[in-house]
């Protein structure tokens, strides 16, 4: 993996703490992540919220972005 890719998920990692809670045993996990070669269908994501939040089930969408820095594409 490049060094690139391997800093976003890490990052990805860490700046989503705020907002979640990721296991310490996971982050070796999500660092070997491919960012470049993963099936975006395969990610998975648990989103925890207070009753009165109304998510239907299904209706949640995630949407994911990568930039090569040396091809801007």
């Amino acid at each position: 993996m490049s060094h690139w890719a391997r800093a976003f998920v890490v990052s990805s990692a860490v700046l989503l703490s705020g907002c979640a809670s990721v296991p310490l045993t996971s982050l070796p996990k999500l660092m070997s992540l491919d960012a470049e070669t993963i099936d975006p269908a395969t990610l998975e994501l648990a989103v925890l919220h207070s009753d009165n939040v109304g998510i239907a089930p299904g209706t949640a969408k995630i949407s994911v972005e990568l930039t090569d820095e040396r091809s801007g594409q």
